[in-house]
């Protein structure tokens, strides 16, 4: 009886201690499944912080690449770099460089197309290049400008000795270009206080190039242009101090080429399935010609009569009669006008 009675005690010590190692187990994988959910949910954020930054960027493109970069020296410290105007963007990044092929360094982020860049060391030449920016990144740098800083023994803005050193005059302002025909554009600017003359850059993409200065008046008169085309312009005032930095650019597209009247018909008209009462007339095509007319008359001191005036270049004339000669002449037709006559084509009805 003892012996069954500790045997049966150690039957329940064995199930109580395999009963708490269970629950223990239990414990911990509850604990370590909760922790999984945690970074379940933390993922999911994560995944949808993702999701809203893609939305954000959804329906916008990175802007495209600026162009027409210039540079001009201010002073010995400073520059001055405009661009053309880059679609799309909000704001872009200027970056300079010592080296047209070295390393170049942000700068400045303007929301304009002009930076001045100031601090600068004396008679250094420094390069330029700029991105546009805007919520879907940044576009490809552009390509560079360069100018070289004056020398720090170019004088001050005020001399000694009772007499005063000329500064460089302020940017033009108000420029405006105006088409003149299909190969001139007038350029016109606000007068610039201090200014000797001006300088004109042109060109048609993002190469500008010097053109005529002027030193009368604040306009100029391009012409021997080519026509259907957009022409950028900007302005800089100039004395004896130096160049001012370049103008806002404008621009301006020629008109189209002027149309000019259709070439004449070669040859003849030619007369097919004659009859008493019909007969059919037939011309070849002309240049530039968008329509024809067909003249007629019955006698050869009578006066020509319109017959037919349209695109075809073959007409049924049901108007004649029996055994009477008739005279056809065609002309080709545009907006600019009516070409010379063809040659004559004499026939007699049956």
């Amino acid at each position: 009886m003892k012996k069954r009675s500790a045997f049966m005690a150690g039957i329940l010590s064995f199930i109580l201690v395999f009963g708490l190692a269970l629950t223990g187990c239990d414990n911990g994988g509850g604990d370590n499944n909760s922790g999984n959910s945690g970074n379940s949910g933390d993922n999911s954020g994560n995944s949808g912080d993702n999701s809203g930054n893609s939305g954000n960027n959804g329906g916008t493109s990175v802007p495209s690449t600026p162009a027409g970069l210039s540079a001009t020296a201010q002073s010995s410290s400073s520059i001055s770099v405009s661009w053309l105007t880059a679609s799309g963007a909000t704001s872009y990044r200027v970056y300079r460089s010592t080296s047209s092929s070295g390393s170049y360094t942000q700068v400045g982020s303007p929301s304009t197309t002009a930076y001045t860049d100031t601090g600068l060391s004396a008679s250094t030449t420094y390069y330029y290049k700029v991105s546009a920016y805007n919520s879907a990144g940044e576009s490809s740098q552009s390509s560079y400008a360069s100018a070289k800083t004056s020398s720090s023994g170019g004088g001050s803005d005020s001399g000694g000795g009772g007499g005063t050193t000329a500064t460089k005059p302020s940017v033009p302002t108000g420029v405006k270009a105006a088409v003149q025909s299909s190969s001139s554009i007038s350029v016109s600017w606000n007068s610039v206080s201090g200014a000797t003359s001006y300088k004109i850059y042109r060109g048609v993409s993002s190469t500008w190039t010097p053109s005529e200065t002027t030193a009368e008046g604040a306009s100029y008169t391009f012409t021997g242009l080519d026509a259907s085309t957009t022409y950028y312009f900007r302005i800089t005032a100039i004395n004896s101090a130096g160049e001012s930095a370049q103008s806002t650019a404008v621009s301006a597209k020629t008109q189209d080429a002027p149309l000019t009247k259709p070439n004449t018909p070669y040859g003849s008209p030619t007369i097919s399935n004659p009859s008493s009462t019909s007969l059919t007339v037939t011309w070849g095509t002309a240049m530039r010609a968008t329509s024809y007319k067909l003249y007629r008359k019955s006698s050869i001191n009578n006066a020509w009569n319109v017959v037919y005036s349209g695109a075809s270049t073959t007409y049924k004339d049901t108007g004649v009669i029996s055994n009477t000669t008739y005279w056809y002449r065609v002309t080709a037709v545009n907006s600019a006008g009516e070409s010379d006559p063809s040659e004559e084509r004499q026939f007699t009805t049956y």
